[in-house]
């Protein structure tokens, strides 16, 4: 996940092009790098100094935004046919399925980001403004952490946006908006964006859309509804994974039964519909790159917590879009198209991108250089229950450790549905929702690809319950009962179902999806005693009769 900020230097024509770590910005002596930021705090940053039109943007933040906005309306505007242009470094995601940097493509690979440095520094090489140099050399790409704030930035929606030039403020199309296709109607050919794949969101339109509707017009208020209806769970899910993946590949691949990183990314593709939606398009929205740097800082966030295990090291059967498709891959398998800075003949591979270090950035919550790996842990960790654990925003750390300790004796009982589908099955893109009566408690979103092979997700369902037990009349004072698994197991058997949903909406029955399997488990968890620390899960303990599946049939049948 550290090629999500891989520098693209300029080489000769038809030079294997190297992907090279950012040296700008870096301390020589500490180590320290600089952070990738929320693109919200860059927003934020602008400020009122940044209101008045005869006066420049100060300070550094305000000026990152200037130069990320800049450098990204350089970077699209770059010939389609430029190899280090937007539209093939998005390319490289999917279509057109066409070689890049000498190396011909066969199925999927995902990247996280990417910094075309040289294209926001070359904005501002002969400024003489001291803020805009200085923000120059410590920029990275920003990221969204649609974790712990789910609205829409702000900076992704406005059509338009003013900024601070070389020679004074411009107004410009929002390059976060869209992309604008340069070649437009698309080439139909089958290898580069054909029309008759049902796809027709994704090329119908001379940009990018998200959640259109009939006549292209994007949709964000029913983009901010579907995040805020998923925001808990999403929150949820992200700290099921800190505090329960012990592995590598538990926590990055959905072929384990267990919460991943990739099953909650894959929900946030999900909400926009369209684009985003179908992978061989997703990264030609610039919103990709915002999602895709936060999923890379989750993975860094997890490896400092797991720091000795920060790279796949079991073998696993995958296809790559550059590499051998259907093959077995293991973390020295070359993650084809990218030449290594240092040997340019070389691939980098799982092994050699697992560090920031290597690549020159770091983000807010992780300070390797100054910190031993332990203390980087616990720092790394309280900072995870201060972000995404239930009930975390707004308390302060003392407050959570009191409340630990008065808990600490005390386990409570948290609930999570395990899914798992053959994805050969279903009509790809799709979504299952887990419902408790008419309420939506969770989803998992399957995208476009793979179009086969066995997806496992598990979804959080403690608050969903809370709510439905709460407005029993068994709740007490409002705390509801779910430490009580006989009355948390009849409500389910009342209220449990499964939905799944096509793209646009239409109902997929789930008997004609045999594969689906969903069993709902309940599990003790005690909390810790301090903020840098994770709650400790007991044995997980399945609940008879509740789920969807042969053995919930027959289980439900053994009752009557």
């Amino acid at each position: 996940m550290a090629l999500a900020s891989f520098v693209v230097p300029t080489v000769a024509q038809g030079q294997a092009i190297p992907i090279t770590g950012l040296s700008t910005g870096i301390d020589q002596i500490t180590g320290e790098r600089p952070a990738r930021k929320n693109i919200n705090d860059l927003q934020a940053a602008r400020g009122p100094s940044c209101t008045d039109d005869t006066k420049p943007c100060l300070g550094t933040n305000g000026a990152t935004r200037d130069l990320y906005i800049l450098g990204l309306s350089d970077l699209q505007n770059k010939s389609e046919s430029d190899p280090i242009s937007y539209f093939q470094l998005a390319g490289i995601h999917g279509r057109p399925f066409i070689p890049w940097n000498g190396v011909e493509n066969a199925t999927v690979v995902t990247l996280a980001g990417f910094c075309p440095h040289g294209a926001f520094a070359s904005q501002y090489e002969n400024s003489s403004s001291a803020s805009y140099k200085a923000a120059a050399e410590s920029f990275r790409v920003p990221y969204w952490d649609w974790a712990s704030d789910y609205r829409l930035p702000a900076s992704v929606i406005d059509q338009r946006v003013t900024v601070n030039g070389p020679h004074g403020k411009v107004d410009i199309p929002n390059p976060l908006y869209s992309y604008r296709w340069q070649q437009f109607p698309l080439n139909s050919e089958a290898h580069y964006f054909p029309t008759d794949d049902g796809n027709k969101d994704c090329w119908y339109w001379n940009e990018t859309k998200r959640l259109p509707n009939a006549n292209g017009s994007d949709q964000y208020d029913a983009v901010n509804q579907s995040l805020a209806d998923i925001s808990s769970s999403l929150q949820d899910q992200v700290y099921r994974v800190f505090t329960s993946a012990k592995d590598y590949e538990t926590m990055a691949s959905t072929e384990d039964r267990s919460s991943s990183f990739e099953s909650v990314h894959d929900q946030v593709h999900g909400v926009f519909g369209a684009v985003m939606q179908n992978l061989d398009y997703s990264a030609f929205d610039p919103l990709f790159w915002l999602h895709h740097a936060n999923v890379d800082r989750l993975y860094a966030m997890w490896q400092a917590i797991h720091y000795n295990n920060t790279y796949q090291t079991q073998v696993r059967f995958a296809g790559l879009l550059y590499g051998t498709p259907d093959a077995n891959v293991t973390a020295d398998s070359p993650l084809k198209p990218f030449y290594r800075g240092d040997d340019p003949t070389s691939f980098h591979t799982g092994r050699t991108a697992a560090a920031m270090a290597t690549f020159g950035y770091t983000y807010p919550e992780i300070d390797d250089w100054s910190l031993s790996q332990e203390e980087t842990r616990k720092a790394v960790t309280a900072k995870v229950n201060q972000l995404y654990s239930n009930g975390a925003n707004g308390v302060s750390s003392a407050q959570q450790q009191r409340r630990r300790r008065r808990q600490q004796q005390a386990p409570r009982k948290e609930y999570f549905a395990h899914v798992s589908v053959e994805r050969a099955e279903l009509q790809l893109p799709c979504t299952v929702y887990f419902m408790l009566g008419d309420e939506k408690a969770g989803q998992m979103s399957l995208l476009s690809m793979p179009m086969k092979g066995r997806t496992h997700g598990e979804v959080p369902l403690t608050r969903a319950l809370d709510r439905a037990l709460a407005s029993d009349a068994v709740a007490v004072k409002g705390n509801a009962p779910v430490g009580d698994v006989k009355l948390v197991t009849s409500k389910l058997r009342q209220l449990f179902r499964v939905e799944i949903r096509k793209a646009d909406g239409t109902v997929i029955p789930v008997e004609s999806v045999p594969s689906l399997s969903v069993e709902v488990e309940g599990e003790d968890v005690v909390a810790a005693s301090h903020i840098g620390e994770f709650p400790a899960y007991g044995v997980a303990t399945r609940l008879s009769g509740v789920g969807f599946g042969k053995l919930a049939r027959r289980e439900a049948k053994n009752r009557l």
